[in-house]
Parts: C-alpha cells; sequence; structure tokens
C-alpha cells in the first residue's frame, strides 16, 4: 500500500516538475559542454531556475539543459512544453536551392547524385543524434565520426552507392506523383 502511495506521489511531483517550464525572451546564445558557442530558436525556464534552449545542429532542432557548470548539455528527452514549442518552430531551413537549382536541365543521374549529397547529410543529423543518445561500440562512433568529417564528393564508391539507392527511392515517390 505504502509503495502503491509513495509511486503516486512521485508521480504527481513529476507531472508537476513537468508543468512548469515556460517559453520566455529567447538568449542570444548558450555554450555547450564541448564549448561550442550556439545561438538557441527558443529558451525555456522553470521556477526552480532550471533552462532549457532549443538549437539547431545540421538542420534538426536539438534541445539543451543547463548543467550545473553553466553549460548545457544535449537531451534526447523532449518534456511536453519542448514539445509545444517544438510544434510551432518552423521547419528547420536547409539549402534546397543548391538541390533545385537548375533541376530542369539536369539528368536523372544528376539528380540522383543531388539527392544522394542530401542523403548523406540526413544521415550524418540522424547518427549524431544516435551518437549523443545511444550507447554504440567505440569502433562504429569512430568510423561514423570520420564520415561526418567526409563530404559526400569524397566518398568512396560503394558509400556514395549506399545514398543513391535511398536517392533512387525518393526519386521514384516523386515521378509516382508526376
Amino acid at each position: 500500500m505504502f509503495d502503491l502511495l509513495e509511486k503516486f506521489e512521485r508521480s504527481t511531483l513529476a507531472d508537476k516538475i513537468l508543468e512548469t517550464y515556460k517559453r520566455v525572451e529567447t538568449d542570444e546564445s548558450f555554450t555547450t559542454g564541448g564549448g561550442s558557442i550556439s545561438t538557441p530558436v527558443a529558451t525555456l525556464t522553470d521556477e526552480w531556475g532550471g533552462r532549457a534552449q532549443i538549437g539547431v545542429d545540421d538542420h534538426c532542432y536539438v534541445l539543451y539543459l543547463l548543467q550545473e557548470d553553466g553549460s548545457y548539455k544535449h537531451t534526447a528527452w523532449i518534456f511536453p512544453e519542448a514539445h509545444e514549442v517544438l510544434k510551432d518552430l518552423p521547419v528547420p531551413k536547409y539549402p534546397l536551392a543548391e538541390i533545385q537549382e537548375g533541376l530542369e536541365d539536369k539528368s536523372d543521374e544528376d539528380l540522383i547524385e543531388k539527392l544522394a549529397a542530401l542523403e548523406h547529410e540526413q544521415w550524418i543529423c540522424w547518427a549524431k543524434d544516435i551518437l549523443k543518445t545511444e550507447d554504440i561500440s567505440k569502433e562504429r562512433a569512430e568510423r561514423w565520426k570520420e564520415l561526418f568529417a567526409t563530404p559526400y564528393d569524397e566518398l568512396d564508391e560503394e558509400m556514395k552507392e549506399l545514398d543513391r539507392e535511398w536517392a533512387r527511392k525518393a526519386l521514384a515517390i516523386v515521378e509516382e506523383k508526376e
């Protein structure tokens, strides 16, 4: 009985804590644990001095929480108030003009290469998030970090072909609509 009551009290307290973050005027900048200075797109605070920043990393929104040392650390946990703010934010801009530029004059192979380059950047965004939130082997992490630093044009043909497979799938969907 007491265990159940204790769980209920903790649950109720957790619900109250979750409802305490409020969006405030966006800070000019914040410093991550790694020392990088970022510009937030939204700032949230709670009544106990907690602070959260929403920033953009590789065209993806990322939530950071204030740490005791004054820096901000990435978190994969999206609390309800942050979720509400994220729903109101525009989709992070990607320089689509680079991809769209001259498409009318490009062959399917040129388009596939542009889409494959975009797929590589999308994969980098996904993989960076996985590195921050999941426990993966050191070997895989090192292999991925090498790929983060490698532009699509400099990948070997085997790696490019993996991105081209997804580009062809995307192009097939677009062509179905036409």
